[in-house]
C-alpha cells in the first residue's frame, strides 16, 4: 500500500463525512480480517479467529475524564470491559492522545447524550449487550495491554465489527498514522460514509459556557466544522507522526 493510495483514499472518505444487513456485516469483517492477516502474518482464517475471541466493548459509563489525560495502560479499566460480538458495540472511539482530554471529553458526552435522546425516541429498542448502554471500543479499555501485538493485529476486525467509527476531530487528529489508519481499514474493510460520525472538538472554555446569546454555541459549532473540514482536506500522510505510546 503506497503512502499516496492511502492519502488519496483517506481524502476522499473525510471530503464528504459532513455533506446493515448481516450478510453486508460478514462480508465487511471478511474483509477486515485479510487486512489483520497481512498485519499479523498469518491466514486469514486464524486472524479472524483470534479477533473474534479477544472482541472487547467498555460500556459507556464506565469511561472517565480521567480515562482519556494519558495512554498509559489501565488493567482496572480493561477490567470494566465485557466480551462482544460483531455488531453489538456502537462506537470505535478514534481520537488523537495529543489532542486535549477535556475538549474530546465534552465532544463525546454530546453524542452520548445525542444517542441517549434518540433510543428514548425509540423506546427502547436497542440492541446493545446492556440494554440502554452505549458500548465503546476504546483503545486503552480494550487493547491488551499484556498481548499488545496480538491486539493491533486484530483491530481490523473490531474495527469492522462496530457499528459506527465515532471520530474525535481536534487539532492533532490528521496528523497522527494511526487514525488515519483506523479510518483508512474501516473504509477498506466496507465501512460505508453513513457508518461514521465526526465529533469537532470546540474550545473548553467555550463548549461550557452557560450562556447563548443569539445562538452563539451554534455558530461555534458550525466554526469547529469548518476548521474540521479544513485540516481534512489538507491531510498529508508522509507528515504523520506515531508512537508506541498512543496504543
Amino acid at each position: 500500500l503506497s503512502l499516496a493510495c492511502l492519502r488519496d483514499r483517506i481524502q476522499s472518505l473525510l471530503r464528504h463525512f459532513i455533506a446493515g444487513s448481516s450478510a453486508e456485516s460478514a462480508l465487511q469483517t471478511s474483509a477486515a480480517a485479510g487486512v489483520a492477516a497481512l498485519l499479523g502474518g498469518v491466514d486469514t482464517e486464524k486472524a479472524l479467529v483470534r479477533a473474534l475471541n479477544t472482541f472487547r466493548a467498555l460500556p459507556a459509563s464506565e469511561l472517565t475524564l480521567e480515562d482519556l489525560a494519558s495512554s498509559a495502560p489501565s488493567p482496572e479499566l480493561h477490567g470494566k470491559t465485557i466480551l462482544a460480538e460483531t455488531g453489538e458495540v456502537d462506537y470505535f472511539v478514534s481520537h488523537s492522545w495529543r489532542d486535549p482530554s477535556e475538549s474530546k471529553w465534552n465532544a463525546l458526552q454530546q453524542v452520548l447524550e445525542d444517542d441517549r435522546a434518540a433510543k428514548e425516541t425509540r423506546k427502547g429498542s436497542s440492541s446493545s449487550l446492556l440494554k440502554g448502554e452505549t458500548l465503546l471500543w476504546f483503545d486503552k479499555a480494550c487493547v491488551n495491554q499484556t498481548s499488545i501485538t496480538i491486539s493491533l493485529q486484530s483491530l481490523p476486525i473490531h474495527l469492522a465489527g462496530c457499528k459506527s467509527l465515532l471520530i474525535l476531530a481536534g487539532p492533532t487528529y490528521v496528523t497522527r498514522l494511526w487514525t488515519l489508519m483506523e479510518v483508512f481499514v474501516f473504509v477498506h474493510a466496507g465501512g460505508s460514509i453513513s457508518r461514521i460520525k465526526v465529533a469537532p472538538l470546540g474550545e473548553v472554555a467555550e463548549r461550557n459556557a452557560s450562556w447563548d446569546p443569539g445562538g452563539w454555541r451554534d455558530e461555534l459549532r458550525a466554526t469547529s466544522k469548518r476548521r474540521v473540514r479544513t485540516r481534512f482536506g489538507a491531510i498529508d500522510v508522509r507528515a504523520a507522526r506515531c508512537s508506541d505510546q498512543e496504543v
